[in-house]
């Protein structure tokens, strides 16, 4: 270990092993070969269908659903939200689009919406999918699975960057995809829900925007939002939640990044894009490095929790979500 004149608080964190996460193997480096589009349900001999690509095209998915189920049991699944977007998202007959952005909602921290651009086959369109439709992902082939289809997606609603997204607009996208409406289970004050029918839901925040927001600690600045990781236990059947901020530390500690768990924010000034954080400077600069070339596994985010002495949220103890 190289050490360097720092704060002393980084003789703890040298102490604390498991500062900088050991590697854990990640998804594979490369997932089966992309195609213009997948391969066609018809009898084999179907002009442009062979039947060795039917069984080509089913045996690649086999291998990409049990590669993002391995990727689960290993802990993998903290994906950083930079990665996600750009990633195509496949339908039941070809590529409906590619993700452009996600929408959170900035109370809960939950992942809403996906931002999809539809490309050529569908050009200045603009959708957007709530998690719920997607089944499976590989990010390492930037590679997202629904079973919408291209007709469902070109009938149903539009979107056109303008936030908030009124309710009403999220109930016509609920009622054409079929997904649940997730305004049904969160509690409003009284008279609250009412306003958002024709003027949307102002928690609804796009990950793109906030990005450079100031982290302000108790005693001074920190940093700002570069990224935020994303835990996408929709793929089980649960909600896209946003587990951290990646803070980008740069102005202090150069080429440092550390998290933050957007809970434990104190306040958020929207107007003024500063997120206040309950914590001091120097116990947010001695916290376990984060490293964006490494995948988050579970011994790291048991260091890190540890360090903070805060509750952990996968054993139901953590912060309610």
């Amino acid at each position: 270990m190289r050490w360097i004149v720092l704060p002393s608080c980084w003789l703890l964190v040298g102490i604390l092993a498991g500062c900088t996460p050991e590697k854990t193997p990640s998804s594979p480096e490369t997932g089966p070969e992309q195609k213009g589009a997948p391969v066609g349900q018809g009898e084999p001999g179907e002009e442009g269908v062979t039947a060795d690509e039917v069984r080509e095209e089913l045996d690649g998915n086999e291998r990409f659903l049990t590669a993002g189920l391995r990727a689960r049991e290993e802990g993998l699944m903290l994906i950083a939200a930079k990665q996600v977007c750009g990633c195509s998202i496949e339908g039941a007959d070809g590529i409906v689009g590619t993700v452009k952005d996600l929408l959170f909602d900035g109370r809960s921290w939950t992942v809403r919406y996906l931002d999809v651009d539809t490309g050529r086959w569908l050009p200045g369109r603009r959708v957007i999918f709530s998690p719920e439709v997607i089944q499976a992902a590989d990010y390492a082939a930037r590679r997202l699975v629904t079973r919408l289809t291209k007709e469902q997606v070109e009938d149903g609603p539009s979107f056109h960057r303008d936030l908030p997204v009124s309710r009403q607009r999220e109930i016509e996208l609920a009622r054409h995809y079929s997904w649940g409406a997730y305004w049904a289970n969160v509690a409003f004050a009284e008279g609250e829900e009412e306003g958002r029918e024709e003027e949307g839901n102002p928690d609804l925040r796009s990950t793109q925007a906030v990005s450079g927001y100031r982290i302000q600690a108790i005693d001074d600045q920190i940093g700002h939002v570069e990224d935020f990781i994303v835990d996408d236990e929709a793929l089980e059947g649960g909600p896209w939640e946003i587990r951290y901020l990646v803070i980008d530390t740069r102005n202090w500690l150069p080429g440092r990044h550390v998290l933050v768990p957007p809970l434990w924010a104190e306040s958020i000034d929207w107007d003024m894009q500063r997120v206040e954080i309950g914590l001091t400077r120097e116990m947010i600069e001695c916290s376990p490095e984060y490293n964006p070339g490494e995948p988050i596994n579970r011994q790291y985010e048991e260091v890190f929790y540890d360090y903070y002495g805060r509750p952990k949220y996968w054993t139901g103890a953590g912060h309610a979500v």
